[in-house]
């Protein structure tokens, strides 16, 4: 009885090696990153389903990048499977806590649900993250002055300019916060093809 025991103790201690030795190989960074890039062509081109099966690879070979699951949530959101899109943007928060965006779209996901108090308490989250960013962001650097002799133009926004800023903010009030991330997660670098 205790030989079986020490069996699956191996095997699963074994297994656990084994898979966070993954995601530290470069080669299956790599590979995982391929597949999500992938999953953002898809997810581009509005081909959710193949941009789910794309980020799931990634995720199998490198399961500690928030990008890759955080871009699965906005895929699973895009057609309606929230429980997942939950998990995912969660899965996000959890490996990068200062992700704003992931937090957002969790709240979204839980308004969805009809989970009004979790929706508050991740927007409350989102908006102190936001809120630090500002904070974090450098000053704006000093504009020179216009050049003596020269008339100032107005500033003053046109009434067409005041009509499509109202249409513009109208549109984007209440939408996922769907910014893809392409950028190449923290650690990983892309292999330069040989010319």
């Amino acid at each position: 009885m205790n030989s079986w025991k020490n069996y699956w103790y191996i095997l699963i201690a074994s297994s656990m090696v084994f898979w966070n030795g993954c995601s530290s190989n470069p080669e299956i960074q790599l590979s995982a990153l391929h597949h999500f890039e992938k999953g953002n062509t898809a997810y581009e081109q509005m081909n959710y389903q193949e941009a789910i099966a794309s980020y799931h690879r990634a995720i199998e070979m490198d399961d500690q990048t928030a990008e890759y699951h955080y871009n699965m949530g906005l895929s699973y959101y895009a057609v309606g499977k929230y429980q997942h899109a939950l998990i995912a943007f969660e899965n996000a928060t959890r490996l990068a806590p200062k992700m704003a965006e992931s937090y957002y779209n969790v709240a979204l996901v839980y308004n969805k649900l009809y989970e009004a108090e979790k929706a508050h308490k991740f927007y409350s989250i989102y908006q102190e993250l936001m809120s630090e960013r500002k904070k974090q962001a450098p000053l704006p650097k000093a504009v020179p002055s216009p050049p003596q002799n020269v008339p100032k133009q107005s500033t003053k926004p046109s009434a067409q300019q005041k009509r499509n800023a109202g249409k513009t903010a109208k549109a984007e009030a209440g939408k996922i916060s769907k910014s893809v991330s392409n950028t190449i997660p923290k650690g990983q670098k892309r292999k330069l093809s040989k010319k």
